[in-house]
């Protein structure tokens, strides 16, 4: 079934309601919905019939209670006076909650129109234990399609949620509600789903999770998803500033590839996740963030060494015989990117020092290890760099002496100096030398304080964002056997997004 999408237009007034849906016609949308509810004063059912008559495209015509998400608190029969003429102007589609639809039925044939009747259902707190009796009671309701959206705490199930677009006698969108639930918006179509609902701007979307027009058609390219697409994406939580969906679905359109990578908020167990989108979709790969790194591992048939050492996997793999692998390729990354600056091979006996003892410098300090380098490593709390130290055969430093190590490469992989505390840094810049290679695993902002005071006193600087680009680089190698990845548009996809957000 070909995706449609249709953008919400949530305007205060009928001409500006015209006016958006221009825009949405040009920009490429297949339908409109008039949310009638959000005119001021009120809506009047003649105003909803001069829309409706002059829109560009097929128009859904809503006017919803608040109580399952209406913009403005309008009366009932309010609402059934603006949906009824809804009716009678023949608006492609009309939403109703349900179990109100037949009192649109008996208006559409009173007056002999073909409007489709939408049979909607929102629950903005959950999902409901007895979801599936809902949509039982409104398969036998009056409506010609059933719309029902709920909030899912966590992607595992969004999984459950797009298998139910199938089956049953009516047409369907099932749908989930905020982040968790963007898989839905995204694939619902692959199950039968009648249309997706896309807003032109953030600021004008009409419930929480909602992908803009523009990112479902030219990110996650929303026309070219078909069963033989491959599906990927990140696996974490929260993912609200993840970029990884803008670097891989760009790299995706870039290279003609039949794939898509999406966001999968997973609050608790990665494990489950991963079976429950196993049964949904084969899922072809994913990167995993925080805090799943380490619990993911339970999910894979094979652990690579690196990340058994490590104690923590970003990515899981496709094994030719069924299941995932998981693999590290934020330690290597680190090495990669000092590589580019000091040349192939360049560090092995380098002294660097690490700063930090979370789960990202564990992984730098085993990959610096692993490329020759004489380890240090430095945390506020010396004794977790003690145990850092201990298990890569590296010298811990208490954090007061850093300054006086003088280290030839420097790698923080502490939070300091990242957004919002732009003006933090990890080390005093007396302490950088020209000769030194500083890398700042942070990468919000793109000029950290560090590489700032680095520049100045002449080292060689390393952002973060080389990292992130290096081991999503190495990522595409084992999903797809890529050798050679566009890292040049990787940087440029990085740097704009990052420039957009400051």
């Amino acid at each position: 079934m070909s995706a449609r999408i249709c953008v919400p237009i949530v305007d205060d007034s009928p001409e500006t309601m015209l006016a958006s849906a221009s825009r949405a016609a040009a920009d490429g949308a297949d339908m409109v919905e008039f949310r009638f509810d959000a005119l001021k004063p009120l809506p009047a059912p003649d105003s909803a019939a001069w829309v409706l008559e002059r829109s560009p495209l097929k128009a859904v015509a809503t006017c919803r209670a608040r109580e399952q998400g209406g913009i403005l608190d309008v009366p009932r029969d309010v609402r059934l006076a603006v949906l009824r003429r809804a009716v009678r102007s023949r608006a492609a589609y009309v939403d109703i909650e349900f179990p109100d639809e037949p009192v649109l039925a008996a208006e559409r044939s009173l007056c002999r129109s073909d409007s489709q009747i939408i049979a909607s259902f929102h629950d903005w707190t959950g999902v409901p234990a007895d979801v599936a009796d809902i949509i039982a009671r409104m398969e036998k309701g009056a409506g010609d399609i059933i719309k029902l959206a709920v909030t899912p705490a966590s992607a595992e199930t969004s999984a459950r949620l797009l298998r139910m677009n199938a089956g049953g006698c009516k047409r369907r969108m099932v749908i989930g509600m905020g982040l968790a639930g963007a898989p839905t918006r995204i694939l619902g179509q692959l199950y039968g789903a009648e249309f997706t609902f896309a807003p032109l701007v953030k600021e004008k979307a009409s419930a929480p999770g909602q992908v803009t027009l523009g990112e479902m058609l030219s990110l996650f390219r929303l026309h070219s998803i078909t069963q033989s697409t491959r599906i990927l994406g990140v696996i974490g939580n929260p993912l609200g500033h993840s970029l990884s969906p803008l670097l891989h679905n760009t790299v995706f359109g870039a290279l003609g590839m039949d794939a898509v990578y999406l966001p999968f908020e997973v609050k608790t167990d990665p494990a489950a996740f991963v079976r429950e989108w196993t049964d949904a979709f084969p899922l072809h790969g994913a990167s995993v963030t925080i805090p799943h790194k380490a619990a993911v591992m339970a999910a894979c048939a094979r652990v690579d060494a690196d990340a058994r050492r490590i104690g923590a996997a970003n990515t899981l793999y496709p094994l030719e015989d069924g299941g995932f692998g998981c693999a590290n390729t934020d330690a290597p990354a680190v090495a990669d990117a000092l590589e580019d600056v000091l040349g192939k091979g360049a560090l092995k006996g380098r002294k660097a020092l690490v700063l930090g003892a979370g789960g990202a410098a564990r992984g730098a300090l085993y990959g610096l290890a692993a490329a020759g380098c004489r380890v240090a490593v430095s945390n506020r709390t010396h004794e977790r760099a003690a145990v850092l130290a201990r298990d890569f055969g590296a010298d811990a430093v208490p954090w007061e002496e850093r300054c006086g190590v003088r280290p030839e490469i420097l790698v923080n992989m502490t939070s300091v100096g990242m957004y919002p505390d732009v003006d933090g840094i990890p080390v005093e810049p007396s302490a950088i030398t020209e000769d030194m290679v500083v890398f700042d695993g942070v990468y919000n902002p793109l000029e950290t304080r560090l590489l700032a005071a680095a520049r100045e006193r002449g080292a060689k600087c390393v952002p973060g964002t080389e990292m992130f680009i290096r081991q999503a680089a190495r990522q595409l190698k084992l999903w797809f056997g890529i050798d050679e990845p566009p890292v040049a548009l990787m940087r440029r996809t990085m740097s704009d997004a990052l420039a957009r957000k400051t």
